[in-house]
């Protein structure tokens, strides 16, 4: 194996490891901003 294909290889590997750890967060952070989203809403409604 070639060093440049071992490299290739090597950011591959390590891109899928980042992006297995980004998926928990990433949901969480949707989650959080569709909730306050909701809060707001409904704040701005009950204050009417």
């Amino acid at each position: 194996m070639d060093p440049v294909e071992a490299a290739f290889t090597a950011i591959g590997t390590e891109i899928s490891t980042m992006t297995g750890h980004a998926w928990p967060i990433a949901t969480a952070v949707t989650v959080a901003i569709i909730g306050i989203g909701l809060f707001k809403k409904f704040a701005q409604r009950a204050a009417k």
